[in-house]
C-alpha cells in the first residue's frame, strides 16, 4: 500500500521530532519560514521520504503431539 507524499519540517536542533505531515511541499516550505522567523539563527529543513520499511510480526503454529499419525 502507497501512501501519497508528504512533507515534513525538522530542525537539527530541536527540542522534538516532526510528526506533522505536509500534504505538499509549499505549505512545508511556508511552515519552515514560519518557524525561522519565530527561532532566529536556527536551521530548518523540509524533507521529503524516500524509502519505507514496515516489518511484519512472524505468526507462528504450533500442532499438538497427538495429531502426528506415525
Amino acid at each position: 500500500m502507497e501512501a501519497p507524499p508528504f512533507w515534513l519540517v525538522w530542525s537539527p536542533s530541536g527540542d522534538r521530532e516532526p510528526r506533522f505531515k505536509h500534504a505538499d511541499s509549499g505549505a512545508a516550505e511556508r511552515e519552515a519560514e514560519r518557524l525561522a522567523d519565530q527561532h532566529p539563527g536556527r536551521e530548518f529543513y523540509v524533507l521529503q521520504p524516500t524509502y519505507h520499511v514496515v516489518a511484519q510480526r512472524r505468526l507462528t503454529q504450533r500442532f499438538s503431539d497427538d495429531a502426528v499419525p506415525f
